[in-house]
């Protein structure tokens, strides 16, 4: 008995190393192909976006939606074939000098979405409501031209912006 019981015993370690010898010899046949070898394939560069056509043409048909701003609401949108005029529409902000300034990081919001387009100066008006339930306009000035080309070519601190406008009109309530 303990003969046949050793036989068996020998025998499945047999088939055990058999099986696992087997399994070794097939692992190679699975294993792919080292990636090293293949020369990666480069990711295709995307083509840049051209910018869009900035003519006059596309400043005639600018409309409220082609303009982005920081606050606000762009109301309406004129180009003159020169100057480019801009009626928005502003909240009162925490402090008179907030609500004003905020119209300088606009305009230059504004300036900057147009990208490259010629326009010699920018007249903005913001208008707001008013505690009797009316509309008026609120301030009011002229960015010329060269600070135009300035703030679309060149690093600019929107909250300067006061200092190079011209015609500049601010409601008498804010100035207090």
């Amino acid at each position: 008995m303990k003969r046949i019981f050793l036989l068996l015993l020998a025998l499945t370690t047999i088939f055990t190393f058999a099986a696992c010898g087997t399994s070794t010899s097939a692992k190679p046949a699975t294993t792919p192909t080292p990636t090293a070898t293949l020369a990666p394939t480069p990711e295709p560069t995307p083509e840049p976006t051209p910018e869009p056509v900035r003519d006059q043409d596309w400043l005639r048909s600018l409309t409220p939606a082609d303009i982005k701003t920081n606050t606000g609401d762009i109301l309406d949108v004129t180009y003159n074939g020169t100057d480019l005029i801009v009626k928005q529409k502003i909240s009162s902000q925490s402090s008179n000098k907030l609500t004003i300034d905020q119209n300088y990081y606009n305009a230059c919001a504004i300036i900057r979405s147009l990208g490259g387009a010629e326009i010699r100066d920018l007249q903005y008006w913001a208008v707001a409501d008013m505690r009797d339930g009316s509309e008026a306009k609120v301030i009011s000035f002229t960015v010329p031209a060269d600070t135009v080309k300035t703030i679309q070519t060149q690093q600019f601190p929107d909250n300067t912006l006061g200092n190079y406008v011209k015609d500049l009109w601010i409601l008498p309530s804010l100035q207090g």
